[in-house]
């Protein structure tokens, strides 16, 4: 499998721009939202939405009960161990398409824990396929992930994972660290406040790391009682008193919700199920049974994969206990390198990283849940299947999660409407006119269609797609630029569009959402298109009701037979007042080389349209183009989310946010003189509010505005010049003879008395200015020029000088048995450790020497024996920046465990 290279160029990520770590321990025993720079754009603010009730009759499978759950862990955007951000302006980044057949999403990669240096995971300058950096043990959710998968009703959860093969260094037993003054669990006080903070509902724990588990069990069943829903793994592939003492016991009561079950669990899964009926535990709520999707692949190489209808009720395709999916995204997005390998080789960067590529990953995404048909209602092994054009050369071993469990949906109530925006693209758009570049934000994501893609023909079956526009390239399994099967056209809003494109031989339908909507009076449903050719016919739409499923109606389009552009048509439903729409599809009349995108579909109860966003204020303009914005967050069930956007000096827009939040960060906004920024409320059914405004005349302001920085004495990382100081320059306007304030605040500072501003004033006209900051720790910093006259400024982002290696606590030292045990240094930016022990009669002896992220940190615990207790430990710790701090500390000091 290829690993994620760190994005570059154009898409290195920039210096202000939000994203996430991995979290030591340490780093969640101290974590403050105020010492994270990160923090405010690590929430999800989409609350999870219930799902409607099912009706079988319109379902692809009708014989599907429903009642088994699924478990979806995998990558995110990709497998990136280093630098995860929310979005950024990368199309590669994968959005999940598929959310409709999962109850619960984890992410499974590594995040290198906070502060490590890009220098350790630069494949241009490391060896960072060693994994020579550290990963966290905890792993929270992307927040644009959570947000997708709340909008489709899916819980997002966490990952605590110990592993001292993966985890070096870090062991569970200091999780168990207690309050003195409460008694209670200060790690698991802050799991809950993380959680909490960061809007995502649950923890996994992948516990492979041997130990006391008595201590584990009273820690997650008060972790479980506290509102989280939690999971617990390890490698026992049965369900038996060994697995279900990890679900609940006497002494702790329930310890966790649910526990996944490992892989060889086929070799006797009726002994796991007829475990839990002799216990009283429901399979459905509390067992889920785990598939290796990577190592199956599609062939069904694992049996876990290739048996999976060995859990199905006989004579159905119903399983009788619950379902994990492990690492699908690692096979279809990580293993298309692997597949590929004969005819393209590998990929610099990884196949999954490149544009022309990204069709194979969704075609081979689509087969794993669709079914290998890419067709809802033919599911199932299907003998001699393959896809060789992207790299799948025996697809006969896997049903599809489609075959096993039916479509979930969260469309109910009065209105709806999708843009069919998969949350990635090559260009955004906007009224069909492109305003912005290449992107990805899963957290803009539409709600998509429930099935990809049930087709009902007695003719030849269309072609369906999304479509990303002319600036999507293709390549073939063989690495030859190709045309797609259809002509490339983009979105009218976000950066993808539906459509269906070939031969249509016969009347064909095509069924996208599953719904619950109370048609009323004033009910209307509101299209939009865009047919490639003025003679082909428009589509019909489908509509199925709940009290009739099996009579589909179809209400004629009122667009004309020379409308080729993108248009946008409006039918009344009163005719259907109360009645319960089920079904959302559209119907095509038999044509010869046909195409027409779909831009929006929607369902509008006629309610007004959403107010204009409140509060609405730039809390940040970069120097470099960065911007970040706030205003006041409406509830969710009044608006749907928010669309910001740059009006440049030309009166060209460009695109900067689309999603649910109450701030909202651009890496690349206009620079032009006067800019003016535009904010609008989406409501439920699409419909746009009037617009709130603000304007910033970068006019106003000094050009090439810069820090004065060097490198550290590690090399690791680049800081200000000096210490004590930060030193900046700009580009004076010749005849400007204001005064400007120029300011520095420390933004992971958690002690807002110690945070700043740190301030000075001089003449614009001298260019330049030193300000004192008195800190000897490397902080990062918002560096902000504010001339006189105006009420906000220009800011760039920067590192203070790092002078000082923060000392080693004695906490993190222990003397057990006569024997010193070094825990997981406290300190964040901790490179090296080195311990030696002096004895009285002047011999000493180095007891440790490891460097983080080292092989050498799996001992990192370990007991190191002290041939006597006199004398003092020489503690030296160097940090990433290449400080080095030494302390003696007398052995009679250490605490005794």
């Amino acid at each position: 499998m290829a690993d994620c290279v760190p994005p570059k160029e154009d898409k290195a990520l920039a210096s202000a721009q939000p994203r996430f770590s991995g979290y030591r321990i340490q780093e969640i025993r101290d974590w403050t939202p105020e010492a994270d720079p990160h923090a405010a754009f690590l929430r999800s603010r989409v609350p999870l939405q219930p799902r409607i009730a099912a009706l079988r009759e319109t379902q692809a499978d009708p014989s599907l009960d429903g009642h088994a759950q699924v478990m979806l862990m995998q990558a995110d955007y990709g497998n990136a161990f280093f630098d995860t951000a929310m979005a950024n302006d990368d199309f590669c980044n994968h959005a999940l398409n598929f959310w409709g057949y999962v109850d619960y999403f984890s992410p499974w990669h590594g995040a290198a824990t906070a502060d490590t240096p890009s220098a350790l995971y630069d494949p241009e300058t490391s060896h960072w396929r060693n994994r020579g950096f550290e990963f966290g043990i905890v792993n929270i959710p992307n927040p644009a992930y959570t947000d997708a998968a709340h909008r489709n009703g899916v819980r997002s959860i966490g990952t605590i994972y110990f592993d001292p093969d993966f985890r070096p260094g870090l062991t569970f037993h200091e999780t168990f660290l207690r309050d003195p003054d409460t008694n209670g669990y200060v790690i698991l006080e802050k799991l809950v406040e993380l959680a909490a903070y960061c809007g995502f509902d649950s923890y996994f724990l992948n516990q492979e790391e041997h130990g006391d588990d008595s201590e584990f069990k009273p820690f997650m069943a008060e972790l479980t009682a506290r509102g989280l829903y939690t999971q617990w793994y390890d490698q026992n592939s049965f369900y038996d008193e060994a697995k279900a003492a990890w679900l609940r016991d006497e002494a702790n009561g329930q310890i966790h919700d649910s526990v996944f079950v490992n892989y060889e669990w086929s070799e006797d899964v009726d002994r796991s199920l007829n475990h839990a009926a002799a216990t009283g535990v429901d399979p459905f709520d509390s067992l889920f049974f785990g598939v290796e999707a990577c190592m199956g692949k599609l062939s069904g190489a694992h049996p876990s994969l290739a048996d999976l209808p060995m859990l199905y009720a006989a004579g159905t395709r119903n399983p009788r206990g619950s379902v994990a999916l492990f690492t699908p995204s690692d096979y279809y997005q990580m293993g298309l390198d692997e597949g590929l390998a004969a005819t393209r080789g590998q990929g610099d960067p990884p196949l999954m990283q490149q544009e022309p590529y990204q069709w194979m990953v969704t075609e081979r995404e689509r087969m794993f849940f669709s079914g290998v048909r890419a067709d809802p209602t033919r599911t199932g092994k299907q003998q001699g299947a393959s896809r060789p054009e992207v790299g799948v050369d025996d697809a006969s071993g896997w049903v599809g999660v489609a075959d096993f469990t039916p479509e979930r949906s969260v469309i109910g109530g009065t209105d709806f409407h999708s843009t069919f925006n998969t949350g990635h693209g090559m260009a955004w758009y906007d009224d069909g006119e492109v305003t912005g570049g290449q992107w990805g934000d899963i957290g803009s994501q539409s709600l998509l269609p429930s099935w990809q893609w049930w087709i009902d023909t007695d003719g030849a079956r269309p072609g369906v797609d999304f479509d990303y526009g002319p600036w999507q390239p293709r390549r073939d399994a063989s690495g030859r630029e190709v045309e797609a099967p259809f002509f490339g056209i983009g979105a009218w809003f976000g950066g993808s569009s539906l459509v269906i494109h070939g031969d249509i031989t016969a009347t064909t339908t095509l069924r996208l959402f599953k719904t619950d909507l109370n048609i009323g009076g004033s009910t209307t449903a509101r299209l939009t298109l865009r047919k490639s050719g003025a003679e082909d016919p428009a589509p019909g739409l489908l509509l199925v009701f709940a009290d009739d499923p099996h009579t589909p109606v179809v209400v004629d389009l009122p667009v004309t037979s020379t409308s080729i552009g993108w248009t946008t048509v409006e039918v009344p439903l009163d005719r259907f007042a109360g009645r319960r729409l089920a079904t959302i599809g559209l119907q095509f009349a038999p044509a010869v080389g046909y195409q027409v995108n779909v831009g929006q579909i929607a369902i509008s109860s006629g309610a007004a349209a959403p107010a204009a966003p409140r509060g609405f204020e730039l809390t940040a303009v970069y120097a470099d183009r960065q911007l970040k914005a706030e205003w006041e967050l409406a509830p969710f069930g009044d608006v749907d989310g928010y669309l910001l956007t740059a009006i440049g000096g030309d009166g060209s827009a460009r695109h900067l946010y689309q999603g649910y939040a109450e701030r909202a960060y651009a890496k690349r906004a206009p620079t032009d003189a006067l800019v003016r920024y535009e904010l609008r409320a989406i409501a439920k059914d699409g419909a746009l509010s009037a617009p709130v405004t603000l304007t910033h005349d970068f006019a106003a302001f000094p050009s090439d505005l810069r820090i004065e920085e060097a490198p550290t004495a590690s090399g690791l990382l680049v800081q200000a010049a000096r210490p004590g100081l930060v030193d900046v320059r700009w580009d004076p306007a010749v005849d400007d003879r204001r005064r400007c304030r120029v300011s520095v605040a420390l933004v992971d500072e958690p002690d807002p008395r110690l945070r700043g501003p740190f301030e000075v004033e001089v003449p614009l006209a001298v260019g330049q200015a030193s300000v004192p900051v008195p800190v000897a720790e490397g902080h990062l910093f918002d560096l902000t020029l504010t001339p006189e006259g105006e009420s906000t400024g220009i800011v760039v982002r920067g590192h203070t000088r790092d002078t000082v290696a923060a000392p080693l606590p004695l906490s993190d030292l222990e003397l057990v048995d006569g024997a010193l045990v070094v825990h997981s240094p406290s300190p964040r930016d901790w490179w090296k450790l080195r311990v030696t022990h002096v004895r009285e009669d002047g011999s000493d002896v180095e007891l440790l020497s490891v460097t983080r992220g080292d092989a050498s940190n799996a001992g990192l615990q370990d007991p190191r024996p002290l041939t006597s207790l006199d004398g003092h430990l020489v503690v030296e710790l160097t940090d990433y920046s290449g400080n080095l701090g030494t302390q003696p500390i007398p052995v009679a000091a250490l605490s005794k465990g």
